[in-house]
């Protein structure tokens, strides 16, 4: 794989989780262990643990997904 790539996914992974409010830390066993770090989980909450950096950014991208369509199944029901 392109080093440039695998840096860009990194990136993204990490303004993904910044912006929903999840720190990215290392984990046991070369695992990236992504934890709260506001509510409504609460603080230093260990979420899931990953073992690469595409899971990361795959597991942020649902998370947006599902916020989305949350959030506008709440708008629809008012």
């Amino acid at each position: 794989m392109n080093p440039w790539s695998i840096e860009s996914v990194i990136m993204n992974a990490k303004a993904m989780a910044e912006r929903n409010g999840f720190e990215l830390l290392p984990g046991e066993y070369s695992q990236i262990k992504i934890t709260a770090s506001r509510l409504p989980y609460g603080k230093d909450v260990t979420i899931v643990r990953l073992s690469d950096w595409a899971s990361v950014e795959l597991y942020f991208t649902g998370y947006e997904q599902a916020k989305t369509e949350l959030d506008a199944l709440a708008k629809g029901k008012k």
